[in-house]
């Protein structure tokens, strides 16, 4: 059952990064891009995530929890890759100009690690 609800919440972190891709794209087409919802954001994800601990091991919610920057912020950078071809690398790309307060520690390369050691979590936690 474990592995469905992760599913599902490898999905909600995709989807929210390319619909997050798809707003922070129409404010950038329309100049209004100043706008910073970032904290909004960050509730309704807290919010999220809060419920699933309800439903969910320690073990299960740290890999749902570690493998949100790599699944929202890639899929939010490839859609904006397509969208407005800014971030060149696609999915592994990075923002330079981000008032997102994490954005300066979620390299590609941090956002890998923490993937990974989410996936080790879960494994090792449900595998036993």
């Amino acid at each position: 059952m474990i592995w469905i609800t992760s599913i599902l919440v490898t999905a909600y972190w995709v989807f929210e990064g390319i619909r997050e891709g798809y707003y922070w794209s129409a404010l950038y087409r329309t100049g209004l891009e100043q706008r910073n919802i970032h904290d909004l954001f960050l509730a309704q994800r807290t919010l999220v995530f809060l419920l699933i601990l309800i439903y969910v091991s320690i073990p299960d919610a740290a890999y749902m929890a570690l493998s949100a920057p790599l699944l929202h912020n890639g899929s939010y950078y490839q859609t904006r890759k397509e969208l407005d071809h800014i971030y060149p690398d696609g999915f592994w790309s990075q923002s330079n100009s981000s008032t997102a307060k994490s954005t300066w520690l979620l390299t590609p390369a941090i956002r890998i690690i923490l993937f990974i050691i989410g996936f080790a979590i879960i494994s090792f936690y449900n595998l036993k």
